[in-house]
């Protein structure tokens, strides 16, 4: 008996060292949130690039499905025009999509508030309602990645959020690094942001918030209730270099609400072109 303990004390040693050796290797081979944040950034164009643009202008298409709900329509909604139109830290972005049901999407920053305008039967689209309840994804610049010139990483200093790695994991077949991002004062979603693991481009934001089941009249109602998980997901593809810049051309939005009432929504946005450094009216950015 003592030499099957000592045997298997012997082979459990070694495979903890192991084990200990392989879990060093990988923490140690995985960069530090700055340093990816840096090649990120270097993946964009030249420090001096960068700094060249001093507004961006993005077109193309939009198109808003309903992919599950209990009180709109299933389905794609007409393909529309879209603009994604920024300035420093101000932002405008706008879509029409020519249906009476839900006629646009607009987003306004002016750099100290956030505005979403309403419809005409007084109520906001969808999309809107999302911002309206999460507005610091606008103001903090993180809505949208690098399609604006208000992107987080490009001034992390001045909003203060906390940095820190959250591993790996595979994002559409491709390894990507992950970074949580802790906004200063607090958020009610946990924020994570993936960066393909070979070119540090930014390709997926996550934004999620979790709900306890609510307490039901009796023992048995409560166990029926489920909890609710709000999830928001951003996803960035396509990315093409023009004049210096390299910048994704495809966005998609995906939002879930999953509980006892599921709804899930998407937004498909195909840019064609981005332009830099136009004269921009400052009516732009008011919130009407």
């Amino acid at each position: 008996m003592s030499k099957i303990y000592s045997a298997t004390f012997v082979w459990l040693s070694v495979l903890f060292l192991l084990g200990f050796c392989v879990s060093v290797e990988v923490r140690a081979d995985d960069p530090k949130p700055e340093e990816i944040i840096a090649k990120h950034l270097d993946s964009i164009g030249t420090i001096e690039k960068r700094a060249a643009v001093k507004n961006q202008m993005a077109v193309g298409t939009g198109q808003f499905s309903v992919l599950r709900s209990s009180v709109n329509t299933k389905g794609k909604r007409p393909l529309g025009g879209a603009v994604f139109i920024s300035e420093a830290s101000k932002i405008f972005i706008g879509a029409k999509y020519d249906v009476i049901e839900y006629p646009f999407d607009e987003i306004v920053y002016n750099a100290k508030s956030v505005g979403v305008p309403f419809d005409s039967s007084g109520n906001r689209p969808i999309l809107g309602n999302i911002i309206s309840a999460h507005s610091y994804l606008v103001s903090e610049g993180l809505l949208g990645g690098s399609i604006t010139t208000a992107w987080s990483l490009f001034d992390l200093e001045s909003h203060q959020a906390k940095v820190k790695s959250g591993g790996k994991k595979k994002v559409n077949g491709r390894q990507a690094y992950i970074i949580t991002y802790t906004i200063k004062g607090g958020s009610s979603f946990t924020i994570k942001l993936f960066f393909d693991a070979e070119n540090f481009q930014h390709i997926r934001s996550e934004y999620q918030q979790v709900f306890a089941a609510p307490m039901g009249p009796t023992m048995r109602d409560s166990a029926q209730q489920n909890q609710t998980i709000q999830r928001l997901t951003e996803e960035f593809s396509n990315f093409k270099m023009v004049d210096g810049l390299t910048l994704p051309y495809s966005y998609r939005i995906n939002y879930l609400n999953e509980g006892n009432r599921n709804s899930e929504f998407e937004w498909v946005f195909e840019l064609k072109e981005y332009t830099y450094n136009q004269k921009i009216d400052s009516a732009t950015f008011e919130i009407k």
